[in-house]
């Protein structure tokens, strides 16, 4: 990744592991009410620490 004139620009393909994460989230998208959402962060934390 490389930065200019306040401007971001990837050098290289991502990788497998980005590439998972971003049909993830295209499956959210498309999905949303098979995931669990959140009002506040205060409600994600006592969620993550249940």
């Amino acid at each position: 990744m490389r930065t200019t004139n306040n401007e971001t620009r990837m050098d290289s393909e991502p990788n497998a592991e980005t590439l998972e994460a971003f049909h993830e989230v295209e499956e959210m998208k498309k999905h949303p009410d098979q995931y669990k959402a959140y009002d506040s962060v205060d409600e994600l934390f006592a969620d993550l620490e249940a």
